[in-house]
């Protein structure tokens, strides 16, 4: 299942691949088409010098985050789709804000990316309530909002890296917050488990 996954996101990973598997959903003269290409373009400003912790293009997540979307979850809806390009935006660069989003591109492009923009960090006095205040952001926002941050989700699973301490704490997030919205939904659950199971079995290997 996982492998299936992987392999969809390396099929399209790269530009021209990347807008044939849009042209399935959308005509090249279309409105979302054109919309989806502006999208691509903001998110590779703003995000191909930006590198990953393990190296990788940070640009490469936000493909691979919509190619999920589209190609893994058969997903045919624009604007979903231009909201996985841009995740981040708020959180990560500078001068963005849902307002600059809205105006650049519509107002429910704007809603979903706040929907997945972490809440203030000073506002929680403990890491507890502040996964759970950005987990009741995303529930509150609906379907769709919850399909994007479970894509999200399961693309940084299936790379995640660092410390086995690291991996532990995300994988204890993932089971504690985002696989109930996954079963919530329907969506992506099991593939979700399947990625945080190595992270678990590893763990408890290092405690035997």
């Amino acid at each position: 299942m996982l492998d299936d996954l992987k392999q969809v996101i390396f099929e399209h990973r790269h530009r021209r691949n990347f807008f044939r598997l849009v042209t399935r959903s959308f005509r090249e003269d279309s409105d979302e088409f054109k919309l989806i290409v502006k999208a691509y373009f903001v998110a590779r400003d703003e995000f191909f010098i930006v590198r990953r912790k393990d190296g990788t293009r940070y640009f490469y997540h936000k493909v691979a985050v919509a190619v999920i979307i589209m190609a893994y979850l058969g997903i045919k809806d624009a604007n979903l789709i231009v909201a996985a390009l841009l995740h981040d935006l708020i959180e990560d660069r500078k001068g963005w804000t849902k307002r600059r989003i809205e105006r650049m591109f519509n107002a429910d492009v704007a809603v979903l990316v706040e929907a997945v923009t972490k809440p203030d960090r000073k506002l929680y006095g403990s890491d507890h309530k502040f996964e759970t205040a950005t987990f009741a952001k995303v529930r509150a926002a609906g379907y769709r909002a919850i399909v994007l941050k479970l894509a999200d989700r399961l693309h940084n699973m299936i790379t995640l890296w660092g410390t086995p301490e690291k991996k532990l704490l995300k994988t204890e997030e993932t089971i504690d917050h985002v696989l109930p919205l996954a079963r919530k939904v329907d969506r992506l659950w099991k593939e979700l488990l399947l990625a945080c199971t190595p992270h678990i079995s590893h763990n408890k290997e290092g405690d035997s």
